[in-house]
């Protein structure tokens, strides 16, 4: 297993991290068609104020920057509470030259240890269908589904 170190995100990685994932989110939701096309940046933008409303300040939430064990930056993961004593991950990443060596999924074992530790009974999370690779990774560490959408395009 890899050796996985996080370390807080300064306000820096954050906003730079945010910029991307606006972009991102807002792409995926319009390429599900949650959003009308060309909405995608503006719908995100509002899902992550309404989700982060004191950005990396948000009471209850952990950002971290994710390190190997040589130190080279792998990824990013932000979790934090969603009701009482149910984590919920708004979003791990790790970085594509750094994919499939093991590092997502150790990332997510620490990352529950960490929720433990925090009091946390349950940590809950989001995976857009298409994405098969974290799809398998959550359900290879024991993550259900609690709800599905499906659609057809006619």
């Amino acid at each position: 297993m890899p050796s996985i170190t996080f370390r807080p995100m300064e306000e820096k990685d954050f906003d730079a991290y945010l910029k991307g994932a606006i972009a991102s989110y807002g792409t995926e939701l319009e390429s599900i068609d949650m959003v009308p096309k060309g909405s995608g940046k503006k719908a995100a933008e509002q899902q992550f104020e309404q989700a982060l409303p004191q950005g990396i300040r948000t009471k209850n939430f952990y950002f971290f920057n994710a390190y190997n064990e040589r130190q080279q930056h792998i990824g990013i993961v932000i979790y934090g509470q969603r009701n009482h004593d149910e984590a919920f991950v708004m979003d791990l990443q790790i970085f594509e030259t750094h994919q499939q060596k093991g590092y997502g999924k150790q990332v997510m074992l620490d990352i529950e240890k960490h929720a433990k530790k925090a009091a946390f009974k349950k940590m809950s999370l989001h995976v857009f269908g298409h994405n098969k690779s974290a799809w398998g990774l959550y359900k290879k560490l024991g993550y259900e589904e609690t709800s599905l959408q499906m659609s057809k395009h006619l």
